[in-house]
């Protein structure tokens, strides 16, 4: 009897140890999983927050593939701490261009002034430009990364922004989002005014 007696206290110890140990095992694999899943987060996280910057968003929009090869070959070097609008030129304005001037349009262009040109510091939304435009009479400049200015006014209900030389090019989308920035698409390849191509490019 007594042994039974011991036999059963000790099945009941060994009952109560197996589902402590089954207990910690589950609160270490929960607390590992919850670990894993916010180091997870963190890491996408800092991915987005630092891949998603207006470069990166440009060469991820396929309407912007021709300007984002353009601008792989300059010697761009954003700084991280500010923030920048880009007026990017679509992958139309490109093969337009390149129809009616012919492919080599552009071989005597610098790279680097090309797409210095059309950034801009600071976020510029579309709101902020049709505002300038009105309270400076209809016309107004930005000073660009390259040196000269982008001259933006309205035709008729778009946004027009053009350089000293050639056409302008209506914005098509605005507002485009990047972490340290704004994109806009725009019509047309617009040019600093000093720079030199295979054809003048007239309106």
């Amino acid at each position: 009897m007594k042994i039974n007696k011991s036999l059963l206290i000790l099945s009941m110890l060994l009952t109560v140890f197996v589902s402590c140990q089954d207990n910690s095992k589950q609160n270490q694999n929960d607390e590992l999983e919850m670990t894993e899943e916010a180091e997870g987060q963190t890491f996408v996280e800092r991915q987005n927050q630092s891949v998603n910057d207006v470069q990166v968003t440009i060469k991820g929009n396929p309407e912007l593939s021709t300007f984002a090869n353009r601008m792989n070959v300059t010697e761009l070097n954003l700084d991280e701490e500010e923030n920048y609008t880009v007026f990017a030129p679509s992958n139309n304005a490109y093969s337009y261009l390149h129809r009616e001037h012919g492919e080599n349009v552009l071989d005597d262009v610098d790279f680097n002034d090309e797409i210095n040109f059309l950034i801009v510091e600071g976020e510029v939304t579309a709101d902020s430009l049709r505002n300038g435009i009105e309270q400076n009479n209809g016309t107004f400049s930005l000073p660009t990364l390259q040196g000269e200015h982008l001259l933006v006014s309205m035709q008729n209900d778009s946004i027009l922004v053009r350089g000293r030389a050639g056409a302008g090019a209506t914005i098509l989308e605005s507002d485009i989002e990047a972490t340290n920035g704004l994109v806009h698409i725009i019509s047309a390849v617009i040019l600093p005014g000093d720079v030199e191509t295979n054809v003048e490019l007239q309106e």
